[in-house]
């Protein structure tokens, strides 16, 4: 185990004082002046990162490439800024922390920064912060068929999950089986190691807890821990010293069970799957995705969707417990009838009074997150004047609305042809606006 022991103290020292999901930084100073008279701050905004092949300049057109680009903006709209400048190559949107302005991605980019592709086209993990001056490799792979792609930030800042196909000494070598595992990296850089190491099937969608002890993640792997395949993936969880491996579904016939993500309290996590809604291991009449809740240890399984014409997907509980979150293509009226377009929608935490947060019939809503403060940040191709009606060329861009679906501003403004805003579901570091 090669996880710094000052990160434990850390950690505990978190746990202790209750350390929130968000730090306010009156010393981050890139666009904010705070205000010297005052203790007290009147409002904050918090940082958000997404992709995009926009041109680098900020105006209405795409890059030279086209080349998807690491972007952050704050959840005021201001900000925005490219912090890859890639042309011949992709940076991927990977994970922002909430306690400092750190920033990973995933990218094939030389290691000597220059604007150009690995010759074998390795994904690695990079880290640069809001400035986007600096850029650090964590994981230099070259040789073929051996990858890293970041997955989360734990909520106090210590650790980075990845997924990799790497040998499991750490050396620039693919495993036996050339399998995709979980791995854990301290936030500095320091003490990589593979929390799962199988050679056959995957391991991937890792999510860290609200007290960054335990992660799950998506399966393939059979539940009795061999090194070998299951025909269905499940949802299971492990400590972050690698301990404590344990299938939280068990679906061998139930077909993709996916996204599992703990809540903000740590005691449920949500997830998608086409299981039937009595329990048992087949699918729905349909064989529709649907939202599903259980508590952390895998009891207490419910469906909060129980549709057979419509699909839903990735959910996330409300900070204060009440309500669960998640987008879906059921009619606005909440009956089961496929739409044909996504909304996001909330629910109370037993699954009743589902109502949608927005009510678009011609555009699309998904991919969000709740906010510090009573927020939603989302993506959404509708037009920028907020009317039902698809924006101009179809593009993304990032939108912001209250918790009750009220007030939606975007805060990109993209209309150029694939000049798309794409929002990663995940926000990095709070901070006052004032």
């Amino acid at each position: 185990m090669r996880l710094k022991s000052i990160q434990f103290f850390v950690l505990i020292v978190f746990t202790m004082v209750g350390v929130s999901n968000c730090i306010l930084n009156s010393d981050f100073t890139d666009d904010i002046t705070p205000d010297a008279s005052t203790s007290i701050c009147s409002s904050y905004k918090t940082l958000l990162i997404f992709k995009s092949m926009a041109a680098f300049d900020g105006t209405d057109a795409v890059n030279a490439g086209p080349k998807n680009n690491v972007w952050a903006i704050y959840s005021d709209g201001t900000g925005k800024k490219a912090l890859t400048t890639l042309t011949n190559t992709d940076a991927y949107m990977g994970a922002p922390s909430q306690q400092t302005d750190q920033i990973t991605y995933s990218s094939k980019r030389a290691f000597d920064l220059s604007d150009s592709e690995l010759a074998n086209s390795n994904f690695n993990v990079w880290v640069t912060d809001y400035s986007g001056v600096t850029h650090t490799a964590y994981t230099n792979y070259t040789t073929a068929g051996v990858y890293a792609r970041v997955e989360d930030i734990d909520p106090n800042g210590l650790y980075i999950s990845i997924r990799s196909t790497a040998a499991f000494d750490g050396s620039d070598t693919a495993n036996a089986g050339t399998t995709s595992n979980i791995w854990l990296i301290n936030s500095d850089g320091s003490g990589a190691f593979a929390l799962t190491q199988m050679t056959v099937g995957a391991n991937i969608q890792s999510f860290f807890n609200h007290n960054s002890t335990q992660l799950v993640f998506r399966s393939n792997n059979t539940i009795d821990l061999a090194n070998t395949t299951s025909t269905q993936w499940n949802i299971w969880k492990i400590d972050v010293d690698g301990t404590s491996r344990q299938a939280l579904t068990t679906y061998g016939t139930a077909t993709s069970t996916s996204q599992g993500k703990f809540f903000s309290s740590g005691t449920k996590i949500g997830y998608h799957t086409y299981a039937a809604f009595d329990g048992s291991d087949a699918n729905n009449a349909g064989s529709k995705r649907n939202i599903w809740t259980m508590n952390s240890d895998g009891t207490g399984k419910l469906a909060i969707t129980q549709n057979t014409t419509a699909t839903s997907n990735r959910s996330s509980l409300s900070n204060n417990g009440e309500k669960v979150y998640f987008y879906s293509q059921m009619a606005l009226n909440g009956t089961d009838t496929n739409s044909g377009v996504v909304n996001i929608w909330s629910a109370n935490a037993d699954g009743t009074s589902k109502a949608p947060l927005t009510n678009l019939t011609n555009a699309t809503a998904d991919k969000f997150a709740e906010l510090p403060y009573s927020k939603i940040a989302y993506q959404s191709n509708r037009a920028l004047d907020g009317t039902d009606a698809l924006n101009t060329n179809s593009t993304y861009n990032i939108w912001i609305m209250d918790l009750d679906g009220t007030n939606h501003t975007p805060i990109t403004s993209y209309t150029a042809t694939n000049a798309h805003a794409y929002y990663n579901m995940r926000f990095g570091q709070t901070i006052c606006a004032d």
